[in-house]
């Protein structure tokens, strides 16, 4: 599945929000691969180096190398939701609640917790299937 941040319907607290954005998932095993690329509000590569990473629903810690956690916990609450637990030392900084909608063509993606910098983050990320 590929998406495309719709940014009229996505909301980010703080901002600025990115000036795109594409995910592209495929079903692995009992897990997920993901791509995430795009361009920030700045206008630079998010992720130049190609973020593809493995998703594996076993709500188990799994190392991930990003400034603000070390660790990602991924759950399955049914065939259109899952959670992911960002962690920082063991402790919880980011939850993410990623919903398909029925017809399979929206993806929400609400995230809250703290940043790298202190602050509170609350961002709500609306993709449209292509």
């Amino acid at each position: 599945m590929s998406s495309v941040l719709n940014l009229e319907k996505s909301t980010f607290s703080p901002g600025p929000p990115p000036r795109r954005q594409t995910l592209w998932y495929k079903a692995v095993g009992r897990g997920l691969t993901a791509l995430l690329q795009g361009v920030d509000a700045e206008g630079k590569p998010i992720y130049p180096d190609s973020s593809n990473f493995a998703i594996v629903f076993d709500g188990q810690d799994h190392p991930t190398s990003q400034l603000n956690f070390d660790a990602t916990a991924w759950t399955r609450i049914s065939a259109s939701e899952y959670v992911a637990h960002r962690k920082k030392a063991g402790k919880i900084v980011i939850t993410s609640t990623n919903v398909v909608s029925r017809d399979g063509k929206t993806m929400t993606i609400t995230t809250k917790g703290v940043g790298a910098d202190g602050r509170p983050i609350h961002n709500i990320r609306v993709y449209d299937k292509l």
